[in-house]
């Protein structure tokens, strides 16, 4: 019994993490293991969606307030008459993928949710089924992780040569 909820834990692990760079579809275990294991599945998914959550905050809170950082960099450009349309391109792309952020997130969160509250010992394919949406929907989220660094990244390459080049 110890044996099985590692055995599940471990799958759990695998499909909420993209530990594997690319995506490899993985068949759905026996019905009955995951019946007999869903429910600590479900407290450790529970656990997981309340961590998750203090990120997002976190993370959302930072992304705005960099956001906001940009805006008044390319207001106070603006203001001294200095060009500086990469910069207001890069903003807009950070802004864009901000949202796309936030709507990937509730996405995420609504589909680990369902996992948590669907009665998984009578429909343990759905439940594995709700992992596996889980699962990538949490890789959509890390893409948007990764453009929004890149984007901060060019805006402060792009912001970088601007002052080289202007002698700011």
């Amino acid at each position: 019994m110890a044996m099985k909820k590692i055995a599940i834990m471990a799958m759990m692990a695998m499909l909420l993490t993209d530990v594997f760079a690319s995506r490899v579809a993985l068949a759905m275990p026996d019905e009955n293991i995951i019946r007999n294991n869903c429910l600590v599945a479900q407290s450790t998914l529970s656990q997981i969606e309340k961590a998750d959550a203090v990120v997002r905050i976190n993370r959302g809170h930072d992304y705005n307030e960099i956001l906001g950082l940009m805006f008044a960099m390319n207001a106070r450009l603006a203001t001294n008459r200095i060009t500086a349309p990469t910069l207001t391109t890069i903003t807009d792309k950070f802004s864009r993928e901000f949202d796309n952020f936030r709507d990937h997130y509730d996405v995420y969160d609504d589909t680990v949710s369902a996992a948590i509250t669907l009665k998984c010992t009578d429909q343990p394919a759905e439940f594995y089924a709700q992992l596996e949406r889980a699962r990538t929907a949490r890789a959509a989220l890390r893409v948007d992780v990764d453009n929004l660094n890149t984007h901060m990244r060019d805006y402060y390459s792009s912001f970088d040569s601007l002052v080289k080049e202007a002698n700011l």
